[in-house]
């Protein structure tokens, strides 16, 4: 054997003899597990809630319990018998002793009149007739009725206040005669027209309410 071979072969002997562990631990490294983080939004719901405020007007008051009010849609009104004996052109202004800024009155419809009746006669069941708040009109003093001078066209209410035809309740063939200026109003509710002269058992009078 070669002096070359011989010393390969005593290297391969120790190899055998020492053996060498020829493996390279494996590192094994520890990962944490992500943790997934949820976010949570939380969504507040808000409650609004809304009041809604009625306000009430109040109703303007009569001057006292002894008026009668009505409701005539965009204003009150308030009525009251004066029982005084006078003529019908000064029943006109005699509304005054009751409240200055009372005057005879007109009325808006039949209601008013059966309701202001209903009071004249739990007051004074005797009464014969009482003056109100309307007089003929210029074109009709000549005229008793005609084509232009009708039941609707031949007066005309004077408070200031009353409007329209509703409460014209004219007994039958009335107004009649020409020259008589004023208005009556019978206890059935029935209007007449009259002299300026005539005396009647009193009046009935109006005036805004809250005056």
């Amino acid at each position: 054997m070669s002096k070359h071979l011989r010393i390969l072969y005593l290297f391969l002997m120790v190899l055998m003899n020492n053996r060498i562990d020829m493996c390279i631990p494996t590192q094994i490294i520890e990962v944490e597990p992500i943790t997934s983080t949820k976010f949570s939004i939380s969504t507040t719901s808000s409650s609004t809630t809304t009041s809604t405020t009625t306000t009430t007007t109040p109703i303007p008051p009569c001057p006292d319990s002894t008026w009668t009010q009505f409701d005539r849609g965009t204003y009150y009104w308030c009525m009251k018998v004066l029982f005084q004996k006078l003529e019908l052109a000064a029943q006109q202004t005699s509304c005054s002793i009751l409240n200055s800024k009372a005057v005879a009155t007109g009325f808006q419809s039949v209601d008013e009149i059966n309701t202001m009746m209903t009071v004249a006669l739990s007051e004074d069941s005797s009464f014969d007739t009482l003056g109100i708040g309307a007089k003929r009109v210029d074109g009709c003093m000549i005229y008793g009725l005609s084509a232009t001078c009708t039941q609707l066209t031949s007066f005309e209410w004077t408070d200031g206040y009353t409007t329209g035809t509703d409460g014209f309740n004219w007994a039958e063939n009335q107004p009649d005669h020409a020259g008589q200026t004023w208005m009556c109003i019978y206890p059935n509710g029935d209007m007449d027209n009259d002299w300026p002269t005539t005396v009647n058992s009193g009046v009935i009078c109006g005036m805004l309410a809250g005056n």
